[in-house]
């Protein structure tokens, strides 16, 4: 459908016209069609342009913070590195004027420093095909002796895909590149008819009758890559116009589009903040889980979004990637396990083997089957197995309404579901019995309860409302510079905290003897999920 959609598009114009569109989600190719006709690049070469430039810095011959100054012959007509009448530069500023708004002055500058075989070698390395410079930006001479920069639409995704999945350069210099990418100035291609609110990192390219743009477009639980390239259109209003409509219908279509599901099959997975081994863990993932991967990182890494709108790396080795499955367990796992731990036991006693041993959180498939004691469940892998009835209660959903339960019970649920993680270890980024950090703690006593609240330690006033230390209630929550404690009661708090090695009770009280006044004089808020007007009406 989306094909027909963009032919139809292309039968209103006779321009050459390229579209290249992938689904990141995915990682499959939706749209291919003229991408590997070779164009003009125009400024799309800017990115070839950009990566060397990092790549550069990594090799230490150029510093970010590198101050330059632009000698007065080199400055080109309406470039913004003249109009704003400044000579000296950092070499970042260089680079985001060049990808941001097109600057050609800057453009030329970098050529000059990096070299026309360098850059053109990092083509090679990087596997472009049709990718080369050739002059540098409005050089007419050149222009009308022949030599043209000219790169096609297979090149400019493959360029923007090694930006997206970390590869064109180190991590940390590729999350520079995406940052400025995401700062592009030019809205009237790719983000000419979608709305203002998606986040599109890309860039663009302007000559008479000619525009291209290519680009990376996160939505809330996918992501793609687009590339149009338009030549020999009537005007550039037409080009801009035509990238604009094929846009909108990659945008609509995505957004119609069911998320790319994975299934989490390990006991417990770290969600990491980079997609690597050792990178610092951000969340935890349990099994039974099922998330939305936003795009493929390469490695096996995906970039994941929890039900609970946390985002992280997620290796592979700990999913199932079929999404059918996925899709099936997020209807069918209507229950949770309550304990500690529970071993799922090949049958009805303890003496078969265990076959996997799941956390509190686990979400499972009760298969009706019984036995005294005894019920059978279905794990995320499918095979089936056998653990105590009071192991497991019914999953409840979360929202961060919390007017469908009578208050005083819930605050009590919720107090008691904390207070079973008493004991637990500190770990970074953790959510399990095994060992959790402060908003772990809060975040799944919540979560377990059908409530939905911020997993990290910051007062969000769109899950939670702001109240006094005098206001408090139990299983509110209580913040601190970087930390999180739930009050339950009697001037009481608890909390799992790096320096106690685990989840503690604490009081407010200066007169108890497990009162932390430190603690207490850096309290910056108090808030609650629970918020009613005089007549008795909940409000959020």
């Amino acid at each position: 459908m989306l094909k027909e959609q963009i032919l139809e598009v292309l039968m209103e114009t006779e321009a050459q016209v390229s579209v290249s569109i992938k689904d990141m989600s995915r990682n499959q190719w939706v749209i291919r069609l003229n991408d590997t006709h070779k164009m003009p690049s125009a400024s799309i070469i800017k990115l070839l342009i950009m990566i060397e430039a990092f790549c550069q810095v990594e090799e230490k011959k150029f510093q970010l913070n590198q101050s330059l100054t632009i000698p007065k012959q080199d400055q080109i007509p309406h470039s913004m590195t003249t109009d704003l009448e400044e000579n000296t530069f950092q070499f970042v500023d260089l680079v985001q004027l060049m990808i941001t708004v097109s600057d050609n002055t800057a453009t030329n500058v970098l050529i000059d420093l990096l070299g026309f075989e360098n850059i053109n070698q990092r083509a090679e390395k990087l596997g472009l095909k049709e990718t080369v410079l050739s002059r540098k930006m409005l050089d007419f001479k050149a222009a009308k002796e022949g030599r043209q920069n000219l790169t096609h639409g297979e090149d400019a995704i493959r360029m923007m895909e090694l930006i997206v999945t970390e590869q064109a350069a180190s991590p940390p210099m590729c999350r520079r590149m995406m940052d400025i990418l995401f700062n592009q100035q030019d809205r009237e291609m790719l983000r000419r008819f979608i709305p203002k609110k998606v986040k599109v990192a890309h860039k663009t390219g302007d000559l008479p009758n000619l525009n291209h743009d290519v680009g990376w477009v996160l939505l809330s639980d996918m992501s793609y890559l687009i590339g149009v390239f338009v030549n020999g259109a009537a005007d550039n209003l037409e080009a801009k116009t035509i990238i604009g409509k094929i846009s909108k219908l990659a945008y609509d279509y995505f957004s119609n589009q069911s998320p790319a599901l994975a299934l989490v099959k390990s006991t417990t997975a770290p969600i990491q903040l980079k997609p690597a081994p050792d990178s610092e863990m951000a969340d935890e993932a349990i099994a039974g889980m099922v998330v939305s991967r936003l795009k493929d990182s390469g490695g096996g890494w995906h970039l994941i979004r929890t039900d609970y709108g946390y985002e992280g790396y997620l290796h592979q080795r700990h999913m199932i990637m079929d999404e059918e499955r996925a899709a099936y367990w997020k209807e069918r796992a209507q229950d949770v396990i309550i304990k500690a731990s529970a071993d799922v036991l090949a049958g009805p006693r303890y003496q078969y083997h265990v076959k996997q041993t799941l956390v509190r959180g686990s979400r499972i498939i009760l298969t009706g089957r019984e036995s005294e004691e005894w019920t059978e469940v279905e794990r995320p892998g499918g095979d089936k197995g056998w653990i105590r009835k009071d192991f497991a209660q019914p999953y409840l959903y979360p929202t961060n309404d919390p007017s469908n339960g009578e208050e005083q019970l819930l605050r009590k649920k919720l107090v008691q579901t904390a207070l079973s993680y008493q004991g637990s270890q500190y770990r970074w980024g953790g959510r399990t019995p095994i060992g959790l950090d402060c908003s772990g703690l809060t975040s799944i006593s919540y979560l377990l309860n059908g409530l939905l609240i911020y997993r990290d330690a910051v007062l969000k006033e769109t899950f939670l409302n702001p109240i006094s230390l005098e206001e408090i209630k139990p299983a509110d929550l209580i913040y601190f510079p970087g930390h999180i404690a739930m009050y339950i009661g009697g001037d009481k708090y608890i909390h799992s905290r790096a320096s106690a090695n685990g989840v503690i009770i604490n009081s407010l009280n200066p007169e108890h003897g497990d009162y932390d006044g430190p603690l207490k004089e850096s309290i910056t808020g108090v808030g609650t999920i629970f918020r009613q007007k005089e007549a008795g009406e909940w409000v959020q």
